[in-house]
């Protein structure tokens, strides 16, 4: 908790000093929100950068992606081909960051309409299980049967719960009795979808950069550090948060916090 404290003398009628009166101001949540604004304006202008960074990197690569193709094909050396085969796997590699960084530097679509976060939660769950990260963990839902519905792309929210959804699978890379849970539930005016792991947890001082792009904490060639960035980029357009809650070797929990637009009960009697 973060205070602020202000402290007013009192003075008899005639301006003697008889004590002074303290009084605390909470002010964590401010505090909260002016990090996350500093937070978004530093991804804003990542994401301008990004989209620069994107462009003069992509034209000489394709020149030397079709340069190594040729070569390839022309030459009859097994060491030659051998090498040129790694070329052109770094080059696809490099290519699908450039992919990530296009996309991101893109504005949200403008394609929203009305989404129950219930369906798209089970779609995420249909497409995933098949994943090889997931299929060997226990996989469990637990969704609010009456929640409002909201005005969202189904394929962005899609994208960010199966982003999610398989970064807890690798997070339970090794464990034998991994678990992954996802709720959903209804706040006040806020849905909250939770995505809770047991996996091997965050450090806290990794916490606070998580959604940093390039920033990754997985082995080399495991991710490229720019998946929770969309995330982050996608939710916040949405006028929504995401909130992560981690310990080591226990697991971690992604709180996506979506503001309700549009209710149930507006829509029926509408």
């Amino acid at each position: 908790m973060q205070l602020r404290l202000t402290r007013t003398a009192i003075r008899d009628e005639e301006g003697k000093y008889l004590g002074s009166s303290v009084i605390a101001y909470d002010i964590t949540e401010q505090k909260r929100l002016e990090q996350q604004l500093i937070h978004s304006e530093k991804l804003s202008a990542v994401g301008q950068l990004a989209a620069g960074i994107a462009h003069e990197v992509g034209s000489p690569l394709t020149a030397i992606s079709s340069l190594a193709q040729l070569l390839y094909e022309k030459s009859e050396d097994d060491w030659d081909k051998d090498k040129l085969k790694i070329i052109r796997e770094q080059i696809e590699r490099i290519s699908r960051i450039v992919r990530e960084l296009v996309n991101f530097s893109k504005p949200i679509s403008t394609s929203v309409g009305e989404v129950s976060v219930n369906k798209v939660i089970e779609e995420a769950a249909q497409i995933v299980k098949y994943d090889k990260r997931l299929k060997f963990f226990k996989f469990s839902m637990d969704l609010f049967p009456h929640l409002p519905l909201i005005k969202i792309s189904f394929d962005q929210l899609l994208q960010v719960l199966i982003n999610i959804l398989l970064n807890a699978g690798d997070a339970l890379e090794g464990r034998e009795k991994g678990k992954i849970s996802v709720t959903s539930r209804l706040v006040g005016e806020k849905i909250i979808v939770s995505i809770i792991d047991t996996g091997v947890g965050i450090e806290k001082e990794n916490l606070d950069h998580i959604f940093e792009p390039f920033y990754t904490t997985k082995k080399p060639g495991k991710g490229t550090g720019l998946g929770l960035w969309v995330c982050y980029n996608i939710v916040r357009g949405f006028s929504g948060e995401i909130i992560v809650e981690s310990e080591i070797d226990q697991g971690t929990a992604f709180h996506i916090v979506l503001p309700v637009i549009i209710k149930l009960d507006e829509k029926i009697n509408g």
